[in-house]
């Protein structure tokens, strides 16, 4: 169960207007929905980048409320424009999260290459292949990212592993990329 003050629970600390103070970014306990920023002063904030990633629900299976928690507050973070705060978070528990590790990767690598971080994206994806049932998309997210990288002997590489694991019906569009 999330730590509430006053009836809100603290999302993130981050200095959103650049005065070098934290501001406190929080939602009401019990909604989802808006949020109020602490510590912003009287002066309007500058406005936040534009979303780049929607949020993502909870991948299926997952059980676990503390699990539940860091995606909610990882999704959360993305939707109010700190997705690299987001995919640190993700990728720091990732490595705690056990059947869902992957999952967390996975979505990391995503965020990483809407923010343009193609090395980390690759990096994620790679190591969000490594389940069975996630392996043709992550192998491809990770190929499209070395290539904007220009890393192509790479990117091949990872496009004949995901033809190698992908379903027949997709085989014919991935070995159009290796063409």
């Amino acid at each position: 169960r999330p730590h509430t003050i006053g009836g809100l629970v603290p999302l993130v600390v981050h200095d959103l207007d650049g005065d070098g103070a934290a501001e406190i970014v929080a939602r009401l306990a019990g909604e989802a929905g808006d949020v109020v920023v602490l510590g912003a002063g009287d002066q309007a904030l500058p406005p936040l980048p534009a979303t780049l990633v929607d949020a993502r629900p909870l991948p299926p299976g997952v059980d676990d409320p503390a699990v539940a928690e860091i995606w909610g507050r990882a999704e959360t973070l993305v939707t109010i424009g700190l997705p690299r705060r987001s995919a640190a978070e993700l990728a720091a528990v990732s490595r705690l999260s056990g059947p869902v590790a992957q999952d967390m990767l996975y979505r990391t690598g995503e965020i990483d290459a809407s923010i343009g971080d193609d090395e980390a994206a690759a990096r994620h994806f790679e190591a969000a292949a490594a389940r069975p049932d996630l392996a043709e998309r992550a192998l491809g997210g990770a190929a499209a990212a070395r290539r904007r990288r220009g890393e192509f002997a790479a990117a091949e590489e990872l496009a004949r592993r995901r033809l190698a694991v992908a379903e027949p019906a997709a085989r014919p569009a991935i070995a159009a990329e290796l063409a």
